[in-house]
């Protein structure tokens, strides 16, 4: 099932009505805003763009063979399993969990072993919405999973009714149903299969830092620069929505959010903003904070540029408003943004929130931009006018005058070395509906009641 939420960011009417309507946006209009369909039915739909790319591409495509019990099992992920299930975690809004590694057959083929034994294969979860799959959050996964096929090798994808893989008989197409009766509708998970390479790191994926994926419907910032307002589809909100509040009425396009900081090893609600310079070279960033809601005083901003990350802590309870975090080089490519964590290496003190809103990007080359023209001024509301960050509360720099460098090409590193693994139940953009009378709620829009739905089958077969 087709599910696309439709949502007014922040608007008490949708509540009550849920009429259809899109999200608000600054009225800079570079980017594009969230506007999200009806449910409609139907199982993944592969859009043609993606199946032609998925043509494309050549990945040898192995099965686990014949089930000889546990000796025949590999004992755990391979490595290419591992890092990719990592990378899915950290970029793929509404990814909850990943998991994979079973020593066991195929379920209702007691001769073959599952692909999950040689530890190629992963379930990536995606919560449902009552008892249907979430198509917004899981075909985003599967789609760029096609279409990167050969880059990372994957044979096989298994979601909501839809399988595809990158080899098939003579008769059979690459993109096709599978039996829905005698199989696991694969609704609340996606099944992804790496080939033999894939598994073993030896595909261009693991050549290089592994950049995060362009999110669809995020525009090319005029050369100039432009604003990315929390509603904006170049904006993502990562964690439990539970956590993410709005703020109605403030910030920047008349809505902000914000959450708490707290002790941890890894984020537990985190958000992107995704750059895509129109041009390269130098951009002031600069960050909107909303008073009463910008309360500590080291929040952590990774800046991924030019190949490179650079950390900036900034002491959001110097001052509300647009607050710089420094000046860096963009090339335009595919990846560059700017992320903000809730989680700190030390205690931290209840009630310490951390406000997340709009991120003004703004040339600042030696000479004018290609397309040199003005940039839109902000909204009436957006708080403080536009203009470098004068106060004492700049961000926090390194013992050598600058921003703190981090050395892994991009990649978020959590403090065992390992990569960091956030929650990835997302705020949809920021889009939020505030229930009425009130201008300080939990992001959650609606609540579902997850019916528990068992049915008999005289076989079931999952891979």
């Amino acid at each position: 099932m087709r599910i696309v939420h439709h949502v007014f960011a922040f608007s008490l009417i949708a509540l009550l009505s849920l009429s259809a309507a899109g999200c608000m946006t600054g009225p800079d209009g570079d980017v594009g805003s969230r506007a999200e369909g009806l449910a409609q039915p139907g199982p993944w739909r592969i859009p043609a763009s993606t199946v032609a790319i998925g043509d494309t591409q050549t990945a040898t495509l192995t099965e686990a063979g014949p089930w000889v019990g546990p000796s025949g099992c590999s004992g755990g992920y391979t490595e290419g399993a591992t890092e990719l299930a990592a990378y899915l975690r950290a970029n793929f809004a509404g990814v909850s969990r990943t998991e994979g590694y079973a020593c066991r057959a195929i379920v209702g083929i007691a001769d073959q072993m599952s692909v999950h034994g040689t530890g190629r294969a992963i379930d990536i979860f995606i919560p449902t919405i009552g008892t249907e799959a979430d198509n917004d959050l899981g075909d985003a996964v599967g789609n760029w999973l096609i279409e990167h096929a050969e880059e990372v090798g994957i044979q096989r994808v298994i979601w909501d009714r839809w399988t595809w893989w990158s080899q098939v008989p003579p008769g059979y197409s690459r993109s096709m149903p599978y039996d829905w009766e005698g199989s696991h509708p694969h609704n609340d998970h996606l099944h992804v299969e790496m080939t033999v390479a894939g598994g073993n790191r030896a595909t261009a994926f693991f050549d290089g830092p592994m950049a995060p994926p362009t999110t669809p419907g995020c525009d090319v910032l005029p050369a100039a620069g432009g604003t990315i307002d929390d509603t904006d589809l170049c904006f993502q909100a990562f964690g439990n929505p539970d956590f993410w509040r709005v703020v109605s009425g403030s910030g920047y396009g008349g809505s902000s959010i914000w959450t708490n900081a707290w002790q941890s090893d890894a984020p537990s609600n985190w958000a992107r903003w995704d750059v895509r310079a129109g041009a390269a070279g130098d951009y002031e960033l600069a960050v909107n904070t909303v008073a009463d809601f910008a309360v500590y005083d080291n929040v952590r901003y990774d800046v991924r540029h030019g190949g490179a990350t650079s950390t900036v802590y900034l002491d959001q309870s110097a001052g509300s408003g647009w607050r710089s975090l420094g000046v860096f080089h963009f090339t335009g490519e595919s990846g560059e943004g700017v992320s903000v964590y809730d989680n700190y290496g030390v205690s931290v003190a209840a009630d310490q929130h951390v406000s997340v809103d709009a991120l003004r990007v703004t040339w600042a080359g030696t000479a004018p931009p290609p397309d040199a023209g003005a940039m839109p001024p902000p909204p009436a509301d957006s708080g403080t006018p536009p203009g470098p960050d004068t106060d004492a509360g700049g961000p926090v720099v390194g013992d050598d005058g600058g921003v703190i460098v981090g050395d892994d090409g991009g990649m978020m590193v959590a403090a065992d070395g390992g990569v960091a693994d956030p929650p990835g139940t997302r705020a949809r953009g920021g889009c939020a509906i505030a229930p009425p009378g009130t201008g300080n709620t939990p992001l959650t829009a609606l609540v579902f009641t997850v019916l528990a739905a068992f049915a008999a089958a005289a076989r079931r077969r999952r891979r």
